[in-house]
């Protein structure tokens, strides 16, 4: 798996540093669905609720307004 294998091992040739790669995988499979974001926003009183994916989906910006 990219995430656990190639992430850790460039995040330590490019950095030097290979902690903050190693707890990223866990960090990324934990973080919820968009579908479930966009419920939480939604419960939490946001509208207009929009998603754009960003490089190539690893990244997501999030856009609501509040009413």
């Amino acid at each position: 798996c990219y995430l656990a294998r190639v992430l850790p091992l460039a995040g330590k040739l490019l950095s030097g540093i290979v902690g903050p790669y190693r707890y990223l995988p866990a960090s990324v499979r934990a973080f919820p669905e968009r579908s479930e974001v966009e419920i939480k926003l939604g419960s939490a009183g946001f509208r207009a609720l929009s998603c754009r994916r960003m490089t190539f989906g690893i990244a997501s910006i999030f856009l609501a307004r509040k009413v």
